[in-house]
């Protein structure tokens, strides 16, 4: 007809579910209020913003510390260590529950807390003391079991077996979404010998006022965990079918935790955060607290991406998400 408009495409629906790696806690001003750390520079929102309104509306649900069941099969306690209400954080729903079968994109960031990584960096930070550089005492902890520890053999088989148990439930309410699954980047370095074990800023820390440091040995296997942990979540997402793995590992290698501050996207232990960030903060529960404490300016960013670090994860997600909506 002449003279028509043609119509504009409405926008479609992307939901993000993740832990920290996507919610961003420290990386620029805080939109959740509930606990659960999402900012303003994380990933998804920086992607949004370059997608626009038009073309996908953003449901972020994703909370920092959650782990994989917590995104569909259990309601969250939010960690967040900002602002935290007398009584503590009220829980949140599991992360699923705005998908629906309207939803035409869901990105998931999530495993490392079901291993756990967090878990992991402090025991090895606590069992490497008093060791020399190349021994590998929290690896050989965590590779022999025993008294009901599972080994990280058996983790990851669990982790592996959670995950598409995930992505089969989003399958399930969005069975037309393009489900996209985003790994974890490069965090420790595959050759660890450039890692200052007083540098507090990459694995060292101040811990109950004791400087501890992770041996070179269990920094190099940390990376081998976290590489089986990308393994895990790729071959997931291809059992379920899903739409794609976003591999953010290969493309971060040179931005590993050691790296000088200027080239590094995943800050140490301590290090640059938003001025509301805390400088130190409580681990674990009573008996087994333990108080880490940064200086020099620094923050608790506890071995998570910084603003680079989402750039770069922006980067790799957003033209997948635009091949997902057409």
């Amino acid at each position: 007809m002449d003279g028509a408009v043609a119509e504009e495409p409405a926008s479609v629906e992307w939901v993000a579910l993740g832990d920290s790696y996507t919610a961003g806690g420290f990386v620029g001003e805080q939109r959740s209020g509930n606990g659960c750390d999402r900012t303003v520079g994380a990933y998804p929102e920086q992607v949004g913003g370059r997608l626009g309104g038009d073309l996908v509306r953003l449901v972020d649900v994703s909370c920092g510390n959650a782990t994989i069941s917590d995104l569909h099969l259990t309601s969250q306690v939010p960690a967040s260590p900002v602002g935290t209400p007398e009584g503590g954080w009220a829980a949140v729903a599991p992360q699923l529950e705005p998908v629906s079968a309207d939803t035409a994109v869901v990105t998931i960031g999530v495993g490392g807390n079901s291993v756990p990584l967090g878990g992991l960096v402090m025991s090895c930070l606590l069992l490497g003391a008093g060791f020399p550089d190349d021994a590998t005492p929290c690896r050989d902890a965590h590779t022999s079991g025993g008294d009901g520890q599972e080994t990280i053999d058996q983790v990851l088989d669990r982790v592996a077996s959670e995950y598409v148990e995930l992505l089969e439930a989003v399958r399930a309410k969005a069975p037309s979404a393009a489900v996209i699954t985003v790994g974890y980047p490069t965090i420790f370095p595959a050759d660890a010998s450039s890692c200052g074990r007083e540098d507090t800023t990459a694995f060292a820390a101040n811990v109950n006022d004791t400087l501890l440091s992770i041996t070179h040995g269990d920094i190099e296997w940390l990376g081998q965990v976290v590489a089986e942990l990308n393994t895990v979540i790729k071959d997931a997402t291809e059992y379920v079918g899903a739409f794609r793995f976003v591999d953010t590992a290969t493309s971060s290698v040179g931005h590993d935790v050691c790296q000088d501050a200027y080239d590094k996207w995943v800050e140490g232990v301590c290090g640059s955060a938003e001025w509301f960030w805390p400088s130190s903060i409580t681990l674990g529960k009573p008996p087994m607290s333990f108080t880490l404490t940064c200086t020099d300016d620094t923050s608790a960013t506890i071995v998570h991406p910084n603003l680079n670090g989402h750039r770069h994860v922006a980067d790799l997600v957003e033209p997948v998400i635009r091949e997902a909506v057409g």
